[in-house]
């Protein structure tokens, strides 16, 4: 008797993932976009953490045999906050901090800041990160 295994890598999904947020997220940026003034600069901003790191995910190993996979150390990435102005894409800026908290979330505000004339009105588009939601977080930015 042969049996045949159909393998394959599962698709994942975002685990608090709302159907409603992104139409509604998108429906306010367009909001945002065209009652923008010149003084007004639209910023996408984000922290993220490249990992120089071998993942093993799935394969094929013989039955039976130990196939030792060398991978690399999971701690070595770097933790990187950058920005991104949505009128010149040309223009970034990114920071390396380590570790990325409220602190060093304050810290590229006002690196932000050094950036644009303070009459003008920054717009920033954050993610749910736990450090971008913090109290200290929201009041440095009203």
């Amino acid at each position: 008797m042969v049996i045949i295994l159909a393998i394959k890598k599962p698709t994942g999904v975002p685990h608090k993932f709302d159907e409603v947020k992104p139409p509604a997220f998108i429906q306010a940026y367009h909001e945002l976009k065209v009652r923008c003034t010149k003084q007004e600069s639209i910023l996408f901003m984000d922290a993220v953490h490249p990992t120089p790191a071998t993942k093993i995910s799935y394969g094929w190993i013989r039955k039976g045999a130990d196939q030792l996979l060398e991978t690399t150390g999971s701690r070595t990435g770097l933790n990187i906050i950058g920005r991104l102005n949505r009128n010149d894409i040309s223009s970034i800026l990114v920071s390396k901090y380590d570790p990325i908290n409220r602190q060093s979330i304050l810290d590229f505000f006002h690196r932000l800041r050094e950036n644009y004339p303070l009459s003008d009105k920054l717009h920033l588009i954050l993610d749910g990160g736990g450090y971008q939601r913090s109290e200290r977080v929201k009041k440095a930015v009203h």
